[in-house]
């Protein structure tokens, strides 16, 4: 018989907190992908107007559609 004891609820809140700590990076990194280049505000803070203009610049400027049909042909 199982039972839900402290150690195991110390357990479960520690595993949450590591799983936090390794998705934080992942949330600055989004909302820094949908923030304006001209957005002055706190990197941690969500944008307030988000935008799609970061990916269709890097888009262009890194020529990822010239890379993706080249992966597809050899692919």
């Amino acid at each position: 018989m199982f039972r839900y004891t402290w150690r195991t609820a110390i357990l479960e809140a520690v595993m949450i907190l590591v799983g936090l700590l390794f998705l934080f990076p992942i949330y600055v990194l989004v909302s820094l992908a949908f923030k304006a280049p001209g957005d002055q505000s706190a990197p941690l803070a969500p944008p307030l107007q988000p935008t799609f203009q970061n990916f269709i610049d890097a888009w262009q400027r890194g020529g990822l559609g010239g890379a993706l049909v080249n992966s597809l042909i050899v692919t």
